[in-house]
């Protein structure tokens, strides 16, 4: 995952992901941040997740 601010290992992260390719499907997701890649790409930074629970969004139209 790539992101815009720094963010430490151990941090746990809530998640929603849309996708149009996948059917409009949203989904809610809590991850937690196992690694920092040390080299910023395009001015943010990118990080390795361990995802702890994946849900489908009850709240989706």
């Amino acid at each position: 995952m790539w992101a815009e601010q720094e963010l430490p290992v151990g941090t746990t992260l809530y998640l929603f992901i849309h996708s149009d390719e996948l059917a409009e499907i949203e989904l809610e997701a809590t991850a937690t941040i196992v690694r920092v890649d040390p080299t910023k790409k395009d001015g943010r930074f990118g990080y390795g997740c361990r995802f702890e629970a994946l849900y489908n969004n009850p709240h989706a139209d």
